[in-house]
Formats: structure tokens, sequence, C-alpha cells
């Protein structure tokens, strides 16, 4: 349930979640003019979208495989093997699942930035989702 403390949580986190966004897209959109970004069909939709999705989800996507590759290879976690246990742990081992929630949310950015030509729009939206999710599915003490 999302209560009164989860709401003040989300509250807190925000802010956080606002200026990554809002960062984030104006670098996506604001640099990154692309030809068909004009055009209004779902091809060019669907083409800005997985230009998008590669550049907000690529640092991630590589931070996995430094994590996982050794993993699997039964060496072990590949952050704690580079860096140390303090940048490894339960962190590491949740950023897989952060994949699939960027790729809808740099969707999500995508559909609302072209659809109002706005920035801030598309990223407190997409911000708000999610702070959401997180403080919505938080373990609180």
């Amino acid at each position: 349930m999302f209560t009164r403390e989860r709401f003040i949580q989300f509250l807190v986190y925000i802010p956080i979640f606002a200026l990554f966004f809002l960062l984030n897209n104006a670098k996506i959109f604001g640099h990154m003019r692309q030809e068909r970004a004009s055009g209004n069909s779902v091809s060019s939709l669907m083409i800005c979208w997985l230009k998008n999705a590669f550049v907000m989800a690529g640092g991630v996507f590589l931070m996995v495989l430094v994590e996982y590759i050794p993993f699997f290879l039964d060496i072990g976690p590949g952050a704690d093997l580079l860096f140390s246990s303090t940048f490894g742990g339960p962190f590491m081992s949740l950023m897989i699942l952060f994949i699939p929630q960027i790729i809808l949310f740099s969707f999500l950015c995508t559909y609302i930035n072209r659809k109002t030509g706005h920035v801030y729009v598309s990223a407190f939206t997409v911000a708000s989702l999610a702070c959401w999710i997180v403080t919505g599915g938080s373990a609180i003490f």
C-alpha cells in the first residue's frame, strides 16, 4: 500500500529523480536532434525510441555485463573483483532489473516529448512514475 509514510518518502526522493530525468531528457532530446523526430508516423516514433533507449540503457547494460560475466564464469561478482565489495552487493545485483524499466521509461519520455515538445513534461512524468515505483516497493523498517 502507498501509505502516508511512503508518500513522505516519495516527497524526499522526487527532487533527485526529477533532476536526473530532467538532465537526462535535456541531453537526449536537446542534443540528439534526430532527423526523424519531427515525423508523426509510428515508424519514426519507434526509431527515435530505440535510439533513446540505447542511450538511456547503454551505461546500465555495460555495468550489468561487468558484474555478471565474471559471476557466470564462477570467478565472482565483477564489481567486487574490479573495485571492492563496497561497490558490489545487492545494488549491483539489482542493476539488471533496471534495464526493462529504463526501456519503458525511454519510450514514455520519447512519446510524451513528441506529443508536447517539452522535455519538462516528459521528465517530470517519468520521474514521478520512477519515484513511485521505488518508494512504493521499498522496505520500510
